[in-house]
């Protein structure tokens, strides 16, 4: 090479090679979301993406040395455009063909090769090519930067692995938080794909600048003598235990910290980022040391660094711990901004990563260094990204495996391990000791494997509520999964009041659960037919499943329910006091799987086919609520089924409502003789959500009023609850005329509502961005948000006099009244007369109608014994308004003004208390 050359990487080259990371980045997100809409959210799903994507980049870089020999280093810009242009070139076409791919290809699979098998090899024969182009990218970029420097620049390539990896930050942080919620998947596609074209244009146009008559092919030689072919497999092999121990670290780290942090798909771009800036600065790092970076000083350096990663990484598993009072109590905080908990997760992430990742970063880059001396830099950085392809692998199979313990402390503590055992290859011992000492070193590792995992803190940061003991605790593969109970009341009630928590967010089940019975319940009670078959999306303590089977009685045959966490399933004996037995019936047949990728395997038909309260706000989520989806469960009914899908109003605002409604009514047309209507209902916590149902074509029917003798099976109630004397009437106590006036909006009404605006789809999945925003904005203020957009559009009354009708008018009343209290509650006072005027409203249109209706009689009661006013203003009108038929109603209101020492209203109001009930009023 002649001395003529620069020492600095070109300006262009860098420029190229940072947006090559930027591009990378929305390369792997959207291949990862892409895929995985037809692989399915599974934890194994998700792992076998990324390991492919690793794995491709390994194969990549195992090439580009092949690709410089052959065709000379004249050739690597070029080769390194026509990597970006590949790369482009599928991210462009991904968003139309993927999606359909990867689900045609895993429900082949599934048979032959199981749910784990279908998913890894469906993965690796779609991905595999583009990320071994994005794999070539920096050993070609290297060789041809090396090539304009002469050789001459020791600082080469932590320069480029720091700008590249700077460019994944921004990518990472750019792409989730602004470019794909506006642009959506397909015009994210599009940005990730032009930045990958402009980085090649930028390399193409700088080599035509260059006189590339000098550049020589072969310029590659491997050293040939015995030690240095020794110090090459050395160096290979720490850069492979490298990489396996930094992506194992990040994996089990993430799932921990996903117990603490909201689990959104912004929350895992958050944390990913703080990994990369960590790397970034350690490359940077590793560039100022370019003075002293010579062959014996670097390797020594990087044994040290090994050595001092080994630390950070058992730092890192007792940092977790601090994780909670740095968040604070994330997961119940009622009014904490987007920002806020964006800033709380970074911090959370910075806390468990960036000492490590730092170390990470200035390692990695002076071992690619170091690599560069032995030209080696496209086999050290493969055997770095094939290990870190290797990590997610052991970790699903550690995870998901049948070991008894309660922490990651087992699989974080191989991390510290596998650096040690980097760290000794590149030390090099002086003979004649060299044998005995790698010989003494040997139990020396064996006894810091054996001693780490106890070095490592217990990792489960979910703990029961206080007051409840753990029935069952299970941390694996999915995350955390808790069945506790209450031990305040009675042995004997303890079974009905246990509860299902996964991670530290979500809670099913048991004492707070049973209400969702009439989830299962209501379709039944509406469906036109007698359902003998049924299939359940989504299962957690079977309260819903339990609901539907108790209603539909002995005519249904078979129930299909697909739970994605496995460890779920294994606890459904658990809640079998509060479902009825649920996990033995013979009828129900429950299977581990991905919904969407379930439905798509399933041939079956079905009468019925429920969907659970899904929470939209959780990452991966917002694909069931996507027009694809709603239109390939319909393509599951029988003739004249239904399909019913429930929203949680508590956790959409008015917007990603009606956006769920528009995708819903635009799967399930009217041109084509769907029927779509919705019902509103009360769930656990008496918290509201909406009932979207589609009848399927082919049958004259409509939508059933149900008898009192329907609703008498839905009100059955578990064993054990009758003997404990408990009402099993609960779901739904007062029969056909509750049920009746659930039914809330008919096609007319949602249309109406929805209005016209996006739709949530698989290449537009907005709720996947929004749900998370408006959760963290508005929070507990959801529900009564969305129960006040719903409301003015429930159905008229066709005929007003009937109890049905009445019942629903008052039931619009005394929910206008919720939301305008639970608006007063959080600040805005004066809303609190206007609520106790909804509420006695409603008293005063049921009382006159003879009709009883406790949903605001409670509430009422429980207000005028707290406050004089309310007493002042309600009792008047609710004694007027049930004339006789509640004697008690005029006693308490003589009582509030007996006690208030207004004698002349007293004897006013006594005598019009005699006149109206005959009698004077009495205990």
């Amino acid at each position: 090479m002649t001395s003529s050359k620069k020492t600095s990487p070109p300006f262009a080259l860098l420029i190229a090679f940072t947006l090559s990371g930027v591009a990378a980045l929305g390369h792997q997100f959207l291949w990862i979301r892409l895929t995985a809409i037809g692989l399915g959210s599974e934890t194994i799903a998700l792992m076998g993406i990324v390991t492919t994507f690793f794995g491709g980049m390994g194969f990549g870089s195992l090439m580009a040395p092949r690709i410089i020999a052959r065709h000379g280093e004249a050739s690597a810009i070029r080769w390194f455009a026509a990597m970006e242009f590949v790369a482009a070139l599928f991210t462009l076409a991904a968003p139309w063909f993927l999606p359909k791919a990867s689900l045609t290809l895993s429900v082949a699979l599934l048979p032959i090769l199981g749910q784990t098998g279908s998913a890894f090899l469906s993965a690796m024969l779609l991905l595999s090519i583009p990320c071994a182009a994005v794999g070539t990218t920096l050993p070609l970029l290297a060789a041809a930067a090396r090539f304009q420097t002469g050789g001459r620049n020791p600082a080469l390539l932590p320069i480029l692995y720091a700008v590249n990896t700077a460019g994944a930050v921004i990518g990472t942080l750019g792409f989730v938080h602004f470019i794909l919620p506006k642009a959506m998947l397909d015009g994210g596609a599009a940005i990730a794909a032009a930045l990958s074209f402009i980085a090649g244009v930028l390399a193409l146009k700088h080599a035509s600048t260059e006189n590339t008559d000098n550049w020589s092919r072969g310029v590659w030689r491997v050293p040939s003598s015995r030690a240095m072919k020794q110090a090459r497999r050395s160096l290979i092999a720490a850069m492979a235990l490298a990489g396996f121990a930094g992506i194992l670290l990040e994996v089990a780290a993430t799932r921990v910290l996903g117990q603490v942090l909201k689990g959104t798909v912004y929350t895992y771009a958050n944390v990913l980022a703080i990994y990369l800036v960590g790397i970034a600065a350690g490359g940077w790092l590793a560039a100022q040391f370019r003075h002293r970076a010579r062959n014996g000083i670097t390797r020594r350096v990087n044994a040290w660094l090994l050595l001092a990663l080994a630390s950070a990484s058992v730092l890192s598993g007792w940092m977790m711990l601090v994780v909670p009072s740095i968040t604070g109590d994330l997961a119940f905080e009622q009014r904490r901004s987007f920002l806020a908990q964006g800033i709380l997760e970074f911090s959370a992430a910075a806390v468990v990563f960036f000492i490590p990742t730092v170390l990470m970063g200035i390692s990695t880059a002076l071992l690619l260094q170091r690599a560069e001396h032995f030209h080696l830099v496209g086999q050290a950085y493969a055997a770095n990204t094939i290990g870190g392809a290797v990590a997610p692998a052991v970790a699903t199979a550690l995870l998901s495996s049948s070991l008894s313990f309660a922490d990651y402390r087992f699989v974080v503590a191989i991390v510290p391990v596998a650096y040690v055992l980097a760290a000794s290859l590149l030390l090099r011992w002086k003979r004649p000791l060299h044998g005995r000492l790698r010989l003494a070193g040997a139990p020396v590792l064996v006894a810091i494997a054996l001693v780490l995992p106890f070095a490592v803190p217990e990792l489960g940061l979910v703990q029961p509520r206080e007051g409840w003991k753990i029935v069952s605790y299970h941390e694996g593969l999915h995350g955390t999964v808790m069945v506790s109970e209450d031990q305040r009341v009675p042995v004997e009630a303890r079974a009905t009041t246990r509860l299902l928590q996964i991670d530290r967010h979500y809670f099913m089940g048991g004492g707070i659960g049973f209400a969702d019975g009439r989830i299962g319940a209501l379709p039944v009670l509406i469906s036109p037919m007698e359902p003998k078959s049924a299939l359940l999306l989504g299962l957690a303590t079977g309260a819903t499943a339990g609901g539907l089977v108790r209603t539909a009685g002995d005519q249904l045959q078979n129930v299909d329910a697909a739970e994605l966490v496995p460890e779920v399933v294994r606890f459904l004996p658990q809640f079998d006091a509060s479902t009825g037995g649920l996990s033995n019936n013979s009828r129900v047949h429950v299977h581990v799987a991905d919904a969407r990728r379930f439905v798509a395997a399933t041939p079956g038909k079905y009468d019925l086919i429920v969907g659970d309260l899904f929470h939209p706000h959780r990452d991966g989520v917002a694909f069931l609520f996507t027009r694809e989806h709603f239109q390939a469960v319909g393509g599951h009914l029988n003739q004249g089924g239904v399909y019913a899908q429930w929203l949680p109003l508590f956790q959409l605002d008015p917007e990603g409502l009606a956006m769920v409604i528009r995708s819903f009514l635009a799967a399930f047309p009217e041109k084509e003789n769907w029927k779509v209507a919705a019902w509103l209902s009360g769930t656990s916590g008496n918290q509201q959500a909406l009932m979207l149902a589609a009848m399927a074509p082919g049958t004259t029917g409509e939508w059933r009023p149900p008898s009192d003798a329907d609703t008498q099976r839905a009100r059955t109630a578990p064993t054990i609850y009758r003997e404990q004397g408990k009402d099993p009437a609960h779901l739904f106590p007062n029969g056909a005329k509750e049920v009746a006036a659930l039914h809330w909006m008919d096609r007319a009404e949602l249309v109406r509502f929805a209005g016209e605006g996006p739709q949530n789809s698989d290449r537009h999945p907005r709720i996947l961005f929004e749900a998370p925003r408006a959760h963290a904005k508005y929070n507990v203020d959801l529900e009564w948000m969305s129960l006040a957009a719903i409301i003015p559009f429930h159905s008229p009354n066709a005929a007003p006099t009937t109890t049905e009708a009445i019942w629903r008018d008052a039931l619009a009343l005394s929910l206008e009244g919720e939301t305008l209290r639970i608006r007063a509650m959080h600040g805005d006072a004066h809303q609190l007369r206007d609520a106790l005027e909804k509420y006695i409203q409603a008293f005063e249109i049921t009382a006159k109608a003879d009709i009883d209706f406790p949903p605001v009689v409670d509430t009422l009661q429980d207000a005028i014994n707290q406050s004089p006013a309310v007493a002042e203003l309600a009792l008047p009108r609710m004694a007027r308004a049930s004339g006789s038929a509640q004697p008690q109603l005029w006693k308490a209101w003589l009582d509030y003004l007996k006690a208030k020492g207004d004698r002349a209203a007293f004897e006013k109001v006594a005598m019009e208390a005699q006149a109206t009930l005959r009698t004077t009023p009495r205990d």
